[in-house]
C-alpha cells in the first residue's frame, strides 16, 4: 500500500508498452476493459433520481451543472452479458465506462467479437490539452468585513497549532464547524476508528452514515489499516483539551480503495468507483491522502510526463468529481527528498486542491519531504500547504501522536474548506478554491514546493464575502 505518509521512490517505464496486445492487466488476473457506449440503458438523464440522490441532483442544480451520459450507470445488460460469458466483475466505473474483469488472460480473447467491448482502448492515452495559464486574481477590499466571534473559543489541545496556523479557528468561532456538510474520505482503511475516543461524537451522533470497502466489496473498513483513521481524526475529532479537528461537526463517509498487501493499478480504479459513490450520495467534498506513482507491476509505473491532469485513472476520476461540483482535496505526496521528487496521481488533477506540508518548529517552511510541482503541463502544484511535519492525530483508542506527511496536511485543509463552504453555500468549487489560493501567503510568488503557500481561511472567508458570496 502506498499511502502518502510512506510512499516509495518510483522508477518510470515507457507507457507505449502498457497496452501491448490490447490486454490491460491492472493486477494479476484482473483486466480493465472499456465499454463502447451506454446505448439502450434503462437509465435516463431525464430521470436522474434513479441513480443519483436528491442531494447530488440539488448540487448540480445549484451550480448549473448538467447531468449527462457520463453520470449514467454502466448498462446492466452489458454487465449481465459479461457475467453469463463466465467473467467475474471485480470493479467498474460509470465515469470511465469500463469494468475490471477477474479472469485468465486466454479468456480475454472471447471479447474480441463482442460489439460493446473495445479491446484496443488505451486507458492512459495522452489527450490534447492547451498549455496551462496562471490565473491572476485581484485582492478585493476586505478591510470592513467582520469576523466577529459568536461562539466561545475552542480549546484545541494538541491540535492548537495546526488549526490556528491557517486561521480555521476563526471560522469555528463564527459558528462554522462543518455542521450539515458531507465529506467522503477515500483512504486505505479505518482500523478501530469507532473506538478512537476523540472521534466518539461523530459515531455517537450518527455522523458516519456510510462505510464501504471497494477492495472486498463489503462494509469492513474498520479492520484493514490505521492510516484512514488518523486522517479522519484530523477532521472529525471533537474532544476539547485533547484534539479537535478542522470540521468537527461534519458528516463523514468512509471508503477504502486500497489493498494493503500489494500495489497495483486496480487501486486507481477502486478510487474512481469510490469517488463515483461519493458523488451519487451527494457529498460536498472528497479528501484523499493516497497517491500513485510506482506499482508492483513496473510496466504500469507513472512517469513525470504523465502528471498533466489527464493520464492517471485516479486523476481522471478526480477531475470528473470536481466537474460535478465537489471540492476534491488531495495530498501532494512525500517524495520531495527522494529521487521521484514530484507530486503523484491524483494530485495533478485539474480544479482540485493539492496540499503540501509545512513544518513549524523553527518558523514556517516547507517540509523537506513535501512533493514538488508543477504539473507536466505547467500548472502550479501543490495549491496550498498546512502543518504536515508535526500533525497531531489519533489512530487508536486513547493515544494522540504527531505524524509527518502530506497525508495529514490534506485533511487539515479539507476540514477547513468544509467550514468555508458552510459559510458560503452558494460559492461553487472553483470560487472556493480561488479564494483559498488568493488567501495564501505566497500567492504573488508561488514556488514549486510551497505552491501558493500557507492558506488563511479567515482571509478566504473575507474574500468570498467581498465577492458577494
Amino acid at each position: 500500500m502506498k499511502l502518502l505518509n510512506s510512499l516509495i521512490v518510483a522508477t518510470s517505464l515507457s507507457l507505449l508498452s502498457i497496452n501491448a496486445n490490447a490486454q490491460y492487466e491492472v493486477a494479476p488476473g484482473k483486466y480493465a476493459v472499456k465499454l463502447t457506449d451506454k446505448n439502450n440503458s434503462p437509465y435516463s438523464i431525464h430521470n436522474p433520481e434513479k441513480f443519483l440522490s436528491q442531494k447530488s441532483i440539488d448540487r448540480r442544480k445549484k451550480f448549473n451543472i448538467k447531468i449527462d451520459e457520463t453520470d449514467l450507470p454502466i448498462n446492466p445488460q452489458y454487465l449481465d452479458s459479461l457475467t453469463k460469458m463466465g467473467f467475474k466483475i471485480d470493479a467498474k466505473s460509470k465515469w470511465l465506462n469500463c469494468v475490471v474483469l477477474k479472469t485468465k488472460i486466454e479468456k480475454i480473447d472471447k471479447l474480441k467479437n463482442v460489439s460493446f467491448v473495445d479491446l484496443n482502448y488505451n486507458f492512459r492515452a495522452a489527450k490534447p490539452k492547451a498549455a496551462a495559464q496562471k490565473q491572476t486574481l485581484k485582492m478585493p477590499d476586505t478591510s470592513g468585513i467582520s469576523t466577529k466571534a459568536t461562539h466561545k473559543p475552542i480549546d484545541y489541545g494538541y491540535s492548537q497549532k495546526q488549526v490556528t496556523m491557517i486561521k480555521t479557528n476563526v471560522l469555528h468561532e463564527m459558528g462554522y464547524r462543518g455542521e450539515g456538510m458531507k465529506a467522503a474520505i477515500i483512504d486505505g482503511g479505518f482500523k478501530k476508528a469507532r473506538k478512537v475516543q476523540v472521534m466518539n461524537k461523530a459515531f455517537y451522533e450518527n455522523r458516519v452514515p456510510e462505510i464501504w470497502n471497494f477492495v472486498t466489496d463489503k462494509s469492513n473498513v474498520f479492520t484493514d489499516d490505521w492510516h484512514g483513521t488518523a486522517v479522519m481524526s484530523c477532521m472529525a475529532s471533537n474532544a476539547e483539551g485533547w484534539l479537535v479537528g478542522t470540521s468537527p461537526e461534519a458528516e463523514f463517509y468512509l471508503y477504502n480503495s486500497e489493498d494493503g498487501g500489494s500495489e497495483y493499478e486496480i487501486e486507481e480504479f477502486n478510487w474512481a468507483e469510490a469517488a463515483e459513490r461519493a458523488d451519487s450520495i451527494g457529498v460536498d467534498l472528497i479528501n484523499s491522502s493516497l497517491g500513485y506513482n510506482e506499482f508492483d507491476k513496473k510496466l504500469h509505473n507513472h512517469t513525470h510526463e504523465e502528471l498533466n491532469g489527464e493520464i492517471g485513472i485516479s486523476t481522471q476520476a478526480a477531475d470528473i468529481a470536481a466537474s460535478r461540483g465537489i471540492v476534491v482535496v488531495l495530498a501532494a505526496g512525500n517524495e520531495g527528498d527522494e529521487e521521484w521528487k514530484k507530486i503523484s496521481c491524483p494530485a495533478d488533477a485539474d480544479n482540485c486542491l493539492s496540499v503540501g506540508a509545512v513544518m513549524s518548529f523553527k518558523g514556517i517552511e516547507p517540509a523537506f519531504f513535501s512533493s514538488f510541482g508543477p504539473t507536466a503541463d505547467g500548472r502550479i502544484k501543490p495549491d496550498v500547504c498546512a502543518e504536515g511535519y508535526m500533525a497531531y492525530c489519533s489512530k487508536d483508542k486513547k493515544t494522540i501522536n504527531a505524524y509527518p506527511g502530506t497525508s495529514f496536511a490534506s485533511p487539515i485543509v479539507a476540514g477547513s474548506t468544509l467550514c468555508l463552504m458552510q459559510a458560503h453555500p452558494n460559492a461553487n468549487p472553483e470560487t472556493i478554491i480561488n479564494a483559498i489560493h488568493l488567501s495564501s501567503n505566497h500567492y504573488n510568488n508561488p514556488t514549486d514546493q510551497w505552491g501558493y503557500g500557507l492558506g488563511n481561511f479567515e482571509l478566504a472567508h473575507k474574500i468570498l464575502t467581498a465577492w458577494g458570496y
